[in-house]
């Protein structure tokens, strides 16, 4: 597997249009090879409310952008979050049993980020300013599994793609700390490369 980092310095919105755009490219190129897999995208954010009077909760704007921004079913989003007052066409999702099949975008805070696993996670956009390797590498395992350990021809099948938005002087830091996570994954010794 291969890890696509995409460093963004625009708006959430166009990130978030760009992690679903992706998801719907690796859908069709899974549905070209008769694969059964569905693709998921994840968005995870920091915060389930917001403190700010009149300002939209986080994940209450992804499920927005989500559906009014990319054209997503309000059915295929599921929030699994803490926030109060979700849109009534949105779905929430109290546990890690109520995932379903159905859900393509996924939207959380840490109530999925340890415990959960799911190999047809091949999208991750990270919402906010993201400062910390450590972030990034408590959902790392979401998308770097091979879904039903097939390799595919097309390379992009083979990798899982992370859109966030980071401080210059913090990605090459951010960047050596998740090759060093991947040699976990891969069994391999410092010395071996």
């Amino acid at each position: 597997s291969t890890i696509s980092l995409a460093d963004y310095d625009s708006s959430p919105d166009e990130m978030i249009h760009d992690a679903a755009a992706r998801r719907e490219e690796l859908e069709a190129k899974l549905q070209a090879v008769s694969s059964a897999i569905v693709p998921k995208a994840i968005y995870v954010v920091e915060a389930s409310n917001t403190r700010v009077k009149g300002v939209e909760p986080r994940p209450v704007a992804i499920w927005r952008s989500l559906v009014n921004l990319c054209k997503v079913a309000p059915e295929n989003i599921a929030v699994c979050t803490n926030t109060k007052d979700l849109p009534k066409e949105a779905i929430r999702v109290e546990s890690i049993e109520q995932l379903s099949e159905d859900f393509t975008h996924i939207i959380f805070n840490k109530k999925l980020q340890e415990g959960w696993d799911d190999p047809s996670v091949y999208v991750c956009y990270f919402d906010g300013e993201t400062e910390s390797a450590t972030r990034i590498q408590q959902v790392l395992g979401r998308a770097v599994r091979q879904p039903g350990v097939r390799h595919f021809h097309d390379e992009d099948l083979n990798t899982a793609y992370f859109f966030f938005n980071c401080p210059n002087e913090l990605l090459e830091k951010i960047t050596d700390q998740l090759k060093e996570e991947l040699r976990i994954y891969q069994g391999d010794e410092p010395g071996d490369r």
